[in-house]
């Protein structure tokens, strides 16, 4: 796995953030599929020229494979800490998802486990793979917390 950091921060909270994320990589996914993964890591504030302020995280393929390997992952710099690492499991659920070939997409659709969904006129909330990050990233949160004492 590689994780190319963007972003100011101490030395420390980058490292901190980095193990985070090559922990749950790793938690979620076998360990061919998680090496393979390159992360482009954008720890910053979101601003009204880039994205919605309050958002958390974002998750972007970058390449076209059927179960791709290349992502952009956007974290809000302004978050604690419980709630930085909480929006890192959240979107390395989606890796997750669109490296195992779950969850994919094109300029129209989402497409769940065979099932399509119209990107419009899904509500946020009723698209399964977020009912799915949204859960997990409280489970991983409390056992990457357990393992960490």
């Amino acid at each position: 796995m590689m994780i190319n950091f963007h972003g100011r921060t101490t030395k420390a909270k980058r490292e901190a953030i980095t193990a985070a994320f090559e922990w749950v990589a790793y938690t979620l996914m076998d360990t061919e599929t998680a090496s393979e993964l390159e992360i482009d890591l954008y720890y910053k504030k979101y601003d009204d020229n880039n994205m919605n302020q309050d958002l958390a995280g974002s998750c972007l393929v970058i390449d076209e494979d059927p179960k791709p390997w290349l992502f952009e992952v956007f974290i809000n710099n302004t978050l604690s800490d419980e709630d930085t690492l909480q929006a890192i499991f959240h979107e390395m659920v989606h890796v997750r998802q669109y490296a195992t070939g779950q969850l994919s997409e094109n300029l129209m659709h989402h497409t769940w486990k065979k099932k399509k969904f119209n990107k419009i006129w899904t509500a946020y909330m009723d698209r399964p793979w977020e009912k799915e990050a949204y859960k997990l990233e409280k489970v991983l949160y409390a056992q990457y917390v357990k393992e960490m004492k």
